[in-house]
């Protein structure tokens, strides 16, 4: 849980909207209902957005205090950290995608030979 802390007040951000896209993914995937697909598109833009935000943030940051670092070698360390918005950002966007692509869609019909089978 150090990605939490190391990161800063943006990660929450990028959490809450990746769970809810991750949620939305999913209804989508089986529904293929467009009011899900939009809620889904504007989460994943959120997520996305929030954690560049966040490490745009944390890169000013290090910049900022750079001049001041008694080791030139914690501006590395506070770039890291800067980065795992955008990280975990990127993770729950290819999360998303997963889900996706292996979520079964849920059918309203039967398939044409299970049909054939019940109606024989």
């Amino acid at each position: 849980m150090d990605i939490i802390r190391e990161a800063g007040f943006y990660i929450y951000g990028v959490i809450v909207f990746g769970m809810l896209s991750a949620r939305y993914a999913i209804s989508f995937a089986r529904t293929r209902d467009a009011e899900a697909r939009f809620r889904w598109l504007c989460l994943v833009g959120l997520t996305l957005a929030v954690g560049v935000l966040g490490s745009v943030a944390g890169l000013q940051a290090a910049a900022k205090y750079s001049a001041a670092a008694p080791d030139k070698w914690l501006v590395i360390v506070g770039l890291r950290e800067a980065l795992h918005n955008l990280g975990m950002a990127l993770c729950f966007t290819i999360l998303d995608l997963l889900l996706l692509l292996f979520v079964p869609r849920r059918s309203s019909t039967l398939p044409a030979k299970l049909e054939q089978v019940v109606h024989s």
